[in-house]
């Protein structure tokens, strides 16, 4: 009798067994694809989410986001209103879900447990003519139809979300569904593609050569991004080279061409450029709208021409879950110049010092100290630009924007003609510098003067003159052009002297006369 109650027993917990084992082998899964497809500017609605194939071709998958699934079955269940369950599943937050494992239970949601988690990747499928169709952001799950007796229900929580789209609502799906297929495909709702932050620096306009001191506009377009309010800070940085300075009262901020309000943005100078400081929470009326922001830098007067000067502009900004950077590098400027030498007309290989020049450009203004141009008449000699010939024959000018030019003498070197022309230049690329070394120098002549044995003196126009010691009525030496001007005086005279003796001859013979009784001797 004890063997055979032994056996008695045996055999029903293998029954027991056997059936709890059919009956795990008999719940019924299904096949689910949880799509994260955003499209820029637009709501997923409920009459797209009908048109699957077609979201799948028009919009873009967002992979490496993490929805977790929770079942919320019992907790449906254990409610007497359907609906009023229903929308407090939805009202789950993130922070309640996130850090909880498979199988865990929310805290203050009796009946509702994790039953998967996983992230957006691409994915590959089946569709109905057993073509294969891949897409990017797509989570593949395997859930069951039914908890214990009961139609399941799930809902989907994005958990970790990605910079390029906004977070997903709340999504439930109730078994059994209306597609009684194997695979069934479900979208979540209200994607947007985010506009993320991004910048772009410019000059403003072609030009990219410029004078010392000369104006040089640049621009910066910064993204305002779609989630700024959320940003703990976001800032642009302009890092110039050295060699570039910036003007900071020339800095301006504008939307849609509107000044920024001032109180929404801090600026600091940060060596020869700045730091612009935004109010994040200020900036959310501008979310996926651009910043325009526009300023002067200049070139130090120190900077070598032919020499590429760069501006670097910095987004840098923490969005909550991590810090970003990105960076802009606008075109290279340069400055202008040009290399000369001064030497003998007859022997160039003499050369000549302290001979100086002003400069002219094709508007007749003149070049001042401070790189600006102005008028002759409008403005005081000593405001001029000067550059003499040193004790080689070699001056030269730098800083000019490429363009033509011209010399014009001021003074000669001791005993040689003062130019009565300007000397044309034109300043282009590499008349200064040409790969690293110097360009090749333009030769200014100038002729000697007259050799009179005496040294001589300049004048206040460069002029050289000459005069004699012993002698009260010596006079200058002829100059340039005086030359004719004195052979017409001597002719001038001795016509003059000639007339002056027939006038005397005829008086003289009239008084003769006179004096013989009006007769004349033969």
């Amino acid at each position: 009798m004890k063997k055979t109650a032994i056996l008695l027993t045996g055999l029903m917990m293998l029954l027991g067994l056997m059936g709890f084992s059919n009956q795990t082998l008999a719940v019924e899964t299904q096949t689910v694809y949880l799509h994260k497809q955003v499209t820029k500017g637009e709501v997923v609605t409920e009459a797209a989410l009908s048109q699957n194939q077609e979201m799948m071709t028009a919009k873009q998958g967002i992979n490496g986001v993490e929805f977790t699934v929770v079942d919320i079955t019992q907790y449906v269940r254990n409610h007497s209103s359907l609906e009023a369950a229903l929308e407090a599943a939805k009202a789950v937050t993130k922070k309640e879900v996130a850090g909880l494992s498979i199988g865990q239970e929310l805290s203050g949601y009796a009946g509702m447990t994790v039953a998967a988690k996983g992230k957006t990747q691409r994915t590959a499928w089946l569709d109905k003519q057993g073509q294969t169709i891949e897409s990017d952001g797509v989570l593949k799950l395997t859930l069951a139809k039914k908890a214990a007796a009961f139609d399941a229900s799930y809902l989907f929580v994005e958990t970790s979300s990605v910079d390029a789209a906004r977070p997903s609502d709340n999504l439930i799906l109730n078994f059994p569904t209306e597609n009684q297929e194997e695979e069934i495909h479900v979208y979540s709702k209200n994607d947007t593609l985010l506009e993320l932050p991004a910048i772009e620096k410019k000059l403003d306009g072609n030009q990219q050569d410029f004078s010392y001191s000369e104006a040089i506009h640049y621009e910066i377009s910064v993204t305002v991004p779609t989630l700024i309010a959320t940003y703990q800070y976001f800032q642009v940085v302009d890092v110039p080279d050295k060699g570039l300075s910036c003007d900071l009262s020339s800095l301006q901020i504008t939307a849609d061409g509107k000044a920024l309000d001032r109180s929404w943005y801090q600026v600091e100078a940060k060596d020869n450029g700045f730091i612009l400081n935004f109010d994040p929470s200020k900036l959310a009326p501008l979310n996926s709208k651009q910043l325009r922001i526009t300023y002067q830098l200049s070139l130090d007067k120190d900077v070598q021409p032919d020499t590429a000067f760069y501006n670097q502009a910095y987004l840098r900004y923490h969005n909550s879950l991590q810090e970003g950077e990105q960076q802009s590098i606008s075109k290279e400027v340069f400055t202008g110049g040009y290399r000369f030498i001064k030497v003998d007309a007859a022997n160039q290989k003499q050369a000549l010092s302290d001979a100086a020049f002003v400069i002219k450009n094709e508007q007749d203004d003149y070049l001042t100290t401070d790189y600006q141009w102005k008028n002759k008449k409008a403005m005081d000699n000593q405001e001029l630009f000067r550059i003499t010939s040193n004790q080689e024959g070699t001056f030269e000018i730098k800083g000019l924007a490429y363009g033509k030019y011209f010399l014009e003498e001021v003074a000669a070197p001791k005993g040689y003609r003062l130019l009565d022309k300007p000397i044309e230049f034109t300043i282009e690329k590499n008349t200064y510098l040409a790969e690293n070394q110097p360009a090749p120098m333009l030769p200014v002549l100038n002729s000697k003067l007259p050799s009179t044995g005496n040294p001589g003196t300049t004048n206040q126009t460069g002029r050289v003159t000459t005069t004699t010691a012993t002698a009260k009525n010596s006079r200058l030496l002829p100059q340039t052009g005086e030359q004719a001007s004195t052979k017409a005086v001597g002719l001038g005279c001795l016509l003059v002297a000639f007339v002056c003796t027939l006038l005397w001859f005829k008086r003289n013979k009239q008084q003769k006369i006179k004096n013989n009784g009006g007769e004349t001797k033969r």
